[in-house]
């Protein structure tokens, strides 16, 4: 029998972590990252983990660009579809409401890095370069829209759940093992990333230790929050990162 609910019934915290939910959170953020990326090409050769996964239809033999976002829709459309919830909207604000929770969050996660900088005397490189001319920065803040995006589905929402779902089906591990494996194993992929591309000679141990971290507190919002949710915080953060060089 399908399942049927009304945001009114379940509530912000159960309306607000369903896929429907969280694309209609994320669309803004990538549409507008999709659209900057058509007209401006330094965005395009900056790479990323959205390169990564664009490139895999060229290997299928379908070379369209604007696979990834349509894919990315896609996927979030079927979820929902496949948990049987209803496609009504009757509280809007809700997504006001995810834009305030994102912001608490990446604010506490900016706070715990700047602690850990000031701790280390400022050892720790940089995560981010500083921003240039006002056309530099805004190039640079349309980049967090599918930095975010895109990392939280290769890392969370594929990877993340991947790994949950094959122990699950091939283990006989407790719940609360298999969960806190696929947290820690997302994590130490999503560090290991970020130095594949300059062949690890930019690798910081210091700095590989709070992308492991970040990655770990990403993982278990995605968890009890969803994906719209860790989408938002992630690129919040990247912007709360930016601003502060």
């Amino acid at each position: 029998m399908t399942e049927e609910f009304t945001n009114t019934k379940i509530g912000y915290f159960g309306a607000s972590r369903t896929p429907w939910f969280s694309l209609l959170f994320i669309l803004p953020f990538l549409l507008c990252y999709e659209i900057g990326r058509a007209i401006t090409p330094d965005i395009a050769a900056r790479g990323g983990v959205d390169e990564w996964l664009r490139s895999v239809p060229f290997y299928i033999g379908l070379g369209y660009s604007y696979l990834l976002p349509l894919l990315t829709i896609g996927l979030l459309l079927g979820w929902h579809y496949t948990l049987r919830k209803s496609w009504k909207i009757r509280s809007w604000h809700y997504l006001l409401w995810m834009l305030g929770e994102v912001i608490v969050y990446s604010f506490l996660l900016w706070s715990s890095w700047q602690i850990l900088e000031s701790v280390l005397q400022n050892a720790v490189k940089n995560l981010q370069a500083p921003p240039g001319s006002i056309g530099e920065t805004t190039v640079s803040i349309i980049q967090t829209f599918g930095t975010g995006i895109y990392e939280e589905l290769l890392f969370r929402l594929l990877l993340l759940s991947g790994i949950y779902l094959t122990l699950r089906r091939w283990t006989n591990m407790k719940e609360i093992s298999i969960v806190v494996i696929a947290i820690l194993g997302s994590a130490f992929l999503f560090s290991l990333a970020h130095y594949i591309p300059n062949g690890f000679s930019n690798f910081n141990l210091v700095e590989a230790l709070f992308l492991f971290f970040l990655g770990v507190c990403c993982a278990v919002i995605f968890r009890i929050r969803g994906f719209g949710i860790v989408a938002g915080t992630h690129i919040a953060y990247n912007i709360f990162a930016l601003f502060s060089r």
